[in-house]
């Protein structure tokens, strides 16, 4: 036993010297195994809590190292071996609000992107969606909070552009065609950004033009029947009659 004892003090003694923790560690425990010792399991208790806050200390500034260079994957893998010695530590907090700071920050550019690609396809419901997502990421970012309105802005009035295409007979109503001339005016401001929006605004406006202008209506009937037209008025019997009329549709 004396000489075993002897062979691990000397190894202690050289482990020291080389300041290698791991091995005087394992020569302390082969120490504590003959020899039951308080002061021995002290030591290897103090060297232990070295050794892990050392390994801690290491990974953590891996950790710091690899976000600095935006490598999330490699950051989280050493942070979560860290966070395996000391769960508890304030440094473990704070890198992993920094660890998810970046991650929003990644995550908020690539729906930018997302949006811009959208946008420049003329795909705006897809755009806006990109936009409420950055917006609960950050809500106080004002470009984005602009481009909402923007993109708002535009779906609408490609929704309303579609109705006065499809009820282009009611611009013979001034409350209609009043409508329809304001959002034309609103509309201009974002014809380079939406062909689809710029397209319907030119066949809009023709339209309205062409709502002023007076067409000839042939009127054909029994010379027996009392004709009336609403927003017209009484025509009376007849044969056959020309009228002036507005594009439009009468009854």
């Amino acid at each position: 036993k004396l000489p075993k004892k002897l062979k691990i003090l000397e190894n202690l003694k050289i482990s020291r010297k080389e300041n290698n923790k791991v091995k005087e560690l394992f020569f302390l425990k082969e120490l504590d195994s003959i020899e039951n010792s308080k002061t021995i399991k002290n030591q290897i208790l103090g060297l232990e809590n070295e050794l892990k806050l050392n390994n801690f200390e290491d990974l953590m500034s891996q950790s710091e190292k690899f976000l600095k260079e935006k490598n999330i994957k490699q950051a989280e893998l050493n942070f979560n071996k860290a966070k395996q010695i000391f769960p508890s530590r304030q440094e473990i907090k704070i890198f992993q609000k920094k660890i998810e700071n970046l991650k929003k920050a990644n995550l908020k550019n690539q729906l930018l992107l997302d949006f811009k690609k959208h946008s420049k396809n003329d795909k705006w419901e897809l755009a806006l969606d990109s936009l409420k997502r950055i917006e609960k990421i950050d809500q106080n970012d004002a470009y984005v909070s602009q481009k909402i309105n923007m993109t708002q802005d535009i779906l609408i009035l490609e929704k309303n552009f579609k109705n006065y295409l499809k009820n282009s007979h009611r611009l013979i109503n001034e409350k209609f065609e009043n409508k329809v001339l304001n959002d034309l005016k609103k509309s201009r401001q974002y014809l380079s950004m939406s062909k689809n929006l710029a397209n319907n605004y030119q066949k809009i406006q023709k339209l309205v033009k062409e709502s002023t202008k007076k067409v000839a209506i042939k009127i054909i009937s029994d010379n027996e029947t009392e004709i009336e037209i609403r927003g017209v008025g009484k025509v009376g019997k007849i044969d056959e009659k020309i009228l002036q009329l507005l594009p439009g549709k009468y009854y």
